[in-house]
């Protein structure tokens, strides 16, 4: 994230103000790759930067060895929260909820959830 903020020539606190987060948050995602940041967040960052959410190098570090993380990520990489994904998916947000929670789901679902989840290339 750091480098791409870099690139565009901004600095943290213009990035920040660009973001409509303060400069210290801005800092600390920076700083902490692997921190527990919302998505509301990363899309703001994004938009700031007029780049794709993939770009800012926060993803490389989410496993990938489950269908869980996959979903995770795919999420994460198309910029949607839980309701965003859910929808885009046609699905209920308790049924990701419950698949998340490793709850028994149908063939249909895990379909939807595959589908998605190919749309990142993960």
């Amino acid at each position: 994230m750091r480098a791409c903020r870099i690139k565009k020539g901004l600095s943290i606190k213009q990035l920040a103000a660009l973001a409509s987060i303060t400069p210290e948050g801005l800092s600390n995602i920076e700083r902490r790759s692997n921190n527990n940041i919302k998505i509301t967040i990363l899309a703001k960052i994004s938009a700031a930067l007029n780049a794709p959410i993939e770009s800012l190098g926060y993803f490389k570090y989410f496993p990938e060895t489950t269908l869980h993380n996959q979903l995770q990520k795919a999420i994460f990489l198309h910029g949607h929260t839980k309701i965003q994904a859910a929808n885009k998916m046609h699905l209920s947000v308790k049924a990701i909820y419950n698949f998340q929670k490793g709850k028994r789901c149908t063939e249909k679902t895990i379909q939807k959830i595959l589908k998605y989840i190919k749309e990142v290339n993960i």
